[in-house]
């Protein structure tokens, strides 16, 4: 018999469609402690040049209008996104993420991802 792990299993680096992680995601993060998700776009399912990305964490039960945003600027197709969840905000996420060409384009939406776990 063997035991496979069902829980806490990070995101994989293609999990999330048009971005690549350099590590796995985490899919549970300890609130309190800080998290920077390091990639880049993946350009043969985003084609194009980007210059920021967001990622949006919804809170399960939570209105969208209270979701925690990130952002990072995209250089050479990198990006860093730093993520924080204070205790106050433990809960089940899910995680969307969005790139833009400049300040003035419209949001792309890439994928998004569930659940995201904040203990």
């Amino acid at each position: 018999t063997e035991t496979l792990q069902v829980s806490d299993v990070a995101f994989g680096a293609r999990d999330w469609r048009g971005l690549v992680f350099d590590p796995p995601v985490p899919s549970r993060l300890v609130s309190g402690a800080s998290v920077t998700l390091r990639g880049r776009i993946d350009t043969a399912t985003l084609p194009g040049s980007y210059q920021f990305i967001i990622l949006r964490a919804v809170r399960f039960g939570d209105a969208p209008a209270t979701a925690k945003t990130a952002q990072a600027r995209v250089n050479g197709g990198r990006f860093a996104v730093p993520l924080r969840f204070t205790s106050a905000e433990a809960g089940a996420y899910a995680i969307d993420a969005f790139v833009f060409e400049d300040a003035d384009s419209q949001a792309i939406p890439t994928s998004v991802v569930t659940p995201l776990f904040v203990d």
